[in-house]
């Protein structure tokens, strides 16, 4: 475990905000169905998201992007406990980064057939 701390780059490990469950869906066009509650923060999503941070270089919004693909794709495999945890990246993401934010567009619902 103490290696996984010393990697996570010392910026990434001073943050601790995030946005609320509904400016997130709002912010990511996530649906309520892809949303998790009751997941704690670890170094392990600190981790996720310095990786996630590497790709900045390509704009903020392409990260966000990256982001809410890796939680449908994880949601779509089922490994709901990767989905939980890039969720709280995505909230970190979206506090500390506010132009990756979409507009202000409806979030994703689920389809009924």
């Amino acid at each position: 475990m103490a290696e996984l701390q010393q990697s996570v780059p010392e910026h990434v490990k001073k943050r601790t905000g995030m946005v609320s469950f509904a400016q997130c869906a709002a912010f990511s066009g996530l649906g309520s169905n892809e949303m998790f509650l009751g997941v704690a923060t670890s170094n392990t999503q600190r981790l996720m998201l310095s990786n996630y941070l590497m790709n900045l270089w390509r704009g903020p919004r392409v990260v966000r992007k990256l982001i809410v693909l890796d939680i449908r794709a994880s949601l779509n495999f089922g490994t709901s406990k990767r989905a939980a945890d890039l969720l709280i990246v995505l909230r970190r993401f979206l506090f500390d980064y506010p132009e990756a934010r979409r507009a202000n567009r409806r979030p994703r619902t689920q389809r009924s057939n």
